[in-house]
């Protein structure tokens, strides 16, 4: 399942970093804070935004199943990339747990919202083991 994507834009600051950033690299807040907002608008549940030592974070719910949003830069490239993991725990899944639809509608949503602003280009997906691996193998939509 395709739950990273890359994407270029100049509309997030990523120049100046900020006196409350824990490393100088961790730029993204206004990124995080507008996706939180647009899944917002769709309807999901969206927690606050913190910070990480390397980007931003929020969890999102969607029906009983909890799903954490990371937002940053890729090193030096100028490329942002939006990632989801599940929430879902080894037992839960072990015992026949699913929350595959859920990850499937949050990377609809955020794939919605990324085209959705005209500022944005270069959208790219993968799955977690084609972006840490290559990043060669990417589609043009999470699905």
């Amino acid at each position: 399942m395709n739950t990273h994507v890359t994407f270029v834009t100049d509309a997030f600051e990523m120049e100046t970093p900020k006196e409350n950033f824990i490393n100088p690299c961790c730029f993204g807040e206004d990124c995080a804070n507008w996706l939180q907002n647009r899944l917002k608008e769709s309807g999901l549940e969206a927690n606050e935004v913190f910070q990480e030592d390397w980007g931003w974070c929020f969890f999102v719910k969607i029906n009983q199943y909890n799903f954490w949003i990371g937002i940053g830069l890729v090193d030096d490239e100028k490329t942002w990339l939006v990632f989801s993991e599940s929430g879902l725990g080894r037992i839960k899944r072990w015992l026949g747990h699913t929350d595959s639809s859920e990850q499937q509608t949050l990377s609809v949503t955020i794939d919605e919202a990324l085209k959705s602003s005209s500022h944005i280009k270069d959208i790219k997906w993968f799955t977690k083991e084609n972006f840490t691996g290559s990043g060669d193998k990417w589609a043009n939509s999470p699905t």
